[in-house]
């Protein structure tokens, strides 16, 4: 039951935080979204749509980590889920602590902002999801989405790497040209269609469970 609920949470918030992301991108189109970083709509008309946002992100996270606590049992689904609580903390961080605009200087930022970038590094979901679709690789039930799921988290993991280059390429001076906020959004996007995948197929798997369960109850109650 726990999970069924954990599972239903994580697949509806992930859905919500990928919609809202998508929204924020009309209702504040002042923010280039190829050098922007998306932490910026939080500084908008319509800040707390990305507070709300970076919550949904969270909440999912840790929702699927519940979720997949008895799928995910070998070395690598322990890492994977270690690293998807430590994500979900700093995208709570990030949503609790606003931040500096991309062009403030690094000596200049503030205590919040300094928050907000804390919770950034902390997130480790392209990590997390490569050492959970390892984990997931090993059971049968999972091969219907086998391919799917290495795909996204290798690509998610890729973007991750191109982001973090261009971040230092950048040194501190971000404007037209630096594509770490298009990175950033597709980093975000692949995370957040990982755990969808994944949640759909681990809901599907408990719905087969619970019709087994209930034919087998049901045979059992006809000898009887």
């Amino acid at each position: 039951m726990v999970s069924n609920i954990a599972t239903k949470i994580s697949i509806a918030s992930m859905g919500l935080f990928l919609l809202i992301l998508l929204s924020l991108h009309l209702l504040e189109p002042e923010y280039d979204p190829t050098w922007r970083f998306i932490s910026e709509y939080a500084l908008g008309k319509y800040g707390w749509l990305m507070s709300l946002d970076f919550l949904l992100a969270a909440l999912g996270s840790l929702s699927f980590m519940i979720a997949a606590w008895d799928e995910t049992k070998s070395v690598t689904g322990r890492i994977g889920k270690v690293l998807l609580g430590i994500s979900a903390l700093g995208m709570a961080i990030a949503a609790i602590f606003t931040t500096d605009p991309i062009t403030t200087p690094a000596g200049e930022m503030t205590e919040r902002g300094n928050m907000h970038t804390l919770g950034g590094q902390l997130n480790l979901t392209p990590l997390a999801v490569l050492f959970l679709s390892l984990s997931l690789n090993k059971r049968k039930e999972w091969k219907q989405v086998r391919l799917p799921l290495q795909i996204t988290a290798i690509l998610t993991l890729l973007v991750m790497l191109a982001f973090a280059v261009s971040v230092g390429a950048a040194q501190g001076e971000f404007g037209p040209g630096v594509y770490a906020g298009l990175l950033g959004r597709l980093l975000m996007v692949g995370f957040g269609s990982w755990i969808l995948i994944a949640g759909y197929h681990m809901l599907r798997l408990q719905q087969m469970k619970e019709f087994a369960k209930g034919m087998t109850t049901a045979i059992s109650g006809n000898e009887v």
